[in-house]
């Protein structure tokens, strides 16, 4: 848990000198890598910014899977 909440304090300073840059970069990547911790990372961002994740997240993940 430690962990996860530094690097939430860290995205979320990233995020206020960077502005969406930030996440434009980061929630692609956190997308193409879902697994546990990644989704337990994408829950907490979409619960602490929603408004700026769900535009980037919604259409990545109602995509058709390609197997």
């Amino acid at each position: 848990m430690p962990t996860r909440n530094a690097a939430a304090q860290v995205f979320e300073e990233l995020h206020t000198k960077m502005g969406n840059f930030v996440i434009h970069e980061i929630i692609p990547q956190l997308l193409t890598d879902l697994n546990a911790t990644t989704v337990v990372t994408l829950k907490e961002l979409m619960a602490n910014k929603s408004d700026i994740i769900f535009p980037i997240t919604l259409p990545a993940l109602l995509k058709t899977p390609i197997d």
